[in-house]
């Protein structure tokens, strides 16, 4: 059987699981956290063709659609065994970011000669795309040292990431026979990240989860001086107390005491973004 009949094969096999309404998911979610391993399994089961739809955008010549999505289900698995019922989100929405990061750290690990940690292969891309917003910043390549000020990084750990997560393949390597085509001139902007975009509005919408437990004007104000719904900019304490006819102490006072709120369920949102 080649490949593609495998995946026909395996298409059809997931597709005789059902789909789940949000209440099934509350409800084996509550079930899972109380060690029931049938309920986790049909929690996997029943989106194993988010992972197929995930895994197609990653699709490419040098590795399989079933390989990937064989990764994919391991982010998926882990997923199911980090999904509370307590974040109030849809499953998918919360197993999507997993998913694509058990890819995507697939995908890097095999392209690379030399295997990296993972924690250095997040770093590594960390500083693959601070190099391109300070590129874009200032016109010219960053130097290290002003990759690692702007990560609050040393310099020398910039460097040896920079060093060991290097391409093999020289950029003027190339790829046609009358020499006018080289890597550099195919290589793909990375500047825009999806996965970075997808985690940034995830972490944003977890954050605005915990603020719905605030008071009304709680909310606004610490929406307006972080800036959570991307309206524009920070808002000032002054400006702040201007619209509510207060002093931009009595602001500062009410930040404050949300903010020790905020730390004292810091641990929740940890859990939802990384455990």
């Amino acid at each position: 059987m080649n490949d593609h009949d495998s995946l026909q094969e395996y298409l059809k096999e997931i597709r005789k699981y059902p789909l789940l309404s949000f209440e099934e998911e509350l409800s084996l979610s509550k079930k899972i956290q109380e060690g029931d391993l049938s309920a986790r399994k049909q929690l996997i089961e029943s989106n194993l063709r988010l992972v197929v739809t995930v895994g197609r955008k990653y699709a490419a010549p040098d590795m399989p659609l079933l390989d990937i999505i064989q990764e994919g289900n391991m982010g998926l698995i882990t997923a199911a065994q980090k999904y509370e019922f307590s974040y109030n989100v849809r499953f998918s929405t919360y197993a999507c970011w997993w998913i694509q990061q058990a890819i995507t750290r697939a995908i890097a690990n095999k392209r690379r000669m030399i295997r990296l940690p993972f924690r250095k292969e997040e770093l590594a891309g960390r500083i693959r795309r601070t190099s391109a917003e300070l590129y874009q910043r200032f016109s010219r390549h960053p130097t290290n040292e002003e990759i690692a000020r702007e990560l609050c990084l040393p310099v020398r750990e910039v460097s040896d990431i920079i060093v060991s997560s290097g391409t093999v393949s020289s950029l003027d390597l190339q790829l046609d026979d009358d020499d006018s085509l080289s890597l550099k001139d195919v290589l793909p902007d990375r500047t825009y990240c999806p996965e970075e975009q997808f985690m940034k509005q995830y972490t944003r919408d977890c954050i605005m989860q915990i603020l719905e437990g605030l008071k009304e004007n709680e909310r606004d104000i610490m929406i307006k001086r972080y800036n959570l719904d991307d309206s524009g900019k920070p808002v000032t304490l002054k400006n702040i107390g201007q619209q509510y006819g207060v002093s931009a102490e009595t602001i500062r006072q009410v930040e404050l005491r949300v903010l020790r709120k905020l730390q004292a369920r810091s641990r929740e949102l940890h859990e939802m973004l990384y455990s």
